[in-house]
């Protein structure tokens, strides 16, 4: 994870991933000279999920997309925009979610007995659709976790820190429900996107 962290993009797409990491650190000096102490501790957390994004060594396109999408979603609750926009809020939680717990499937399945099938020998049943689902279901747990810490976090902001944090029943649920979506969605795909054991050749 060290070399992924230190090396040099090889491509455009990579370059500008980077690209976006480095508006994410201007984005926490902007909120230092502009903003409260709740937008500074956001932004330093989203260029923490980015740089975690660039240790893993995601494919390029889904480290950009990731970057980007956490910036968006950290501007978004600075600007005020999930007030102005309802549904934006939903999308916005689903997409963080699934990426994070994207993010933290790849931490946790990496050396883990079910990370990868083991080679299907010649008779034998097929082992990759149980894998499969343990991966969804890792992914979505994953997801529901990170989604109740958010929420808890929300709650101890409010009430500690600055009661103009936004909590309330419909909107923790609300999230919930979107960091679910998200976490289910991202765990398909990536459950997808695995090589399956070639069948046995009869």
């Amino acid at each position: 994870m060290i070399d992924s962290m230190i090396r040099r993009p090889a491509s455009t797409t990579e370059y500008a991933a980077d690209v976006v990491r480095v508006l994410v650190a201007g984005s926490i000096l902007a909120a230092l000279l502009f903003f409260s102490p709740v937008d500074v501790a956001l932004f330093a957390l989203v260029l923490l999920g980015c740089l975690i994004a660039r240790a893993l060594a995601l494919a390029a396109a889904v480290d950009l997309a990731t970057a980007l999408m956490l910036l968006v979603a950290a501007w978004s609750s600075v600007l005020g925009i999930y007030a102005r926009i309802g549904w934006w809020d939903f999308v916005m939680h689903a997409a963080a979610s699934g990426a994070l717990a994207g993010m933290c499937y790849q931490l946790v399945a990496r050396g883990a007995a079910f990370a990868a099938p083991p080679p299907t020998a010649a008779g034998t049943r097929n082992p990759a659709a149980p894998y499969k689902a343990a991966t969804v279901f890792l992914v979505l747990a994953c997801g529901a976790a990170l989604s109740i810490f958010w929420e808890f976090g929300e709650w101890w902001g409010h009430s500690y820190i600055d009661p103009a944090i936004n909590v309330g029943y419909r909107d923790t649920i609300s999230d919930l429900a979107a960091g679910v979506s998200g976490s289910l969605v991202t765990g398909v795909l990536i459950a997808l996107s695995r090589n399956a054991p070639r069948p046995p050749v009869p």
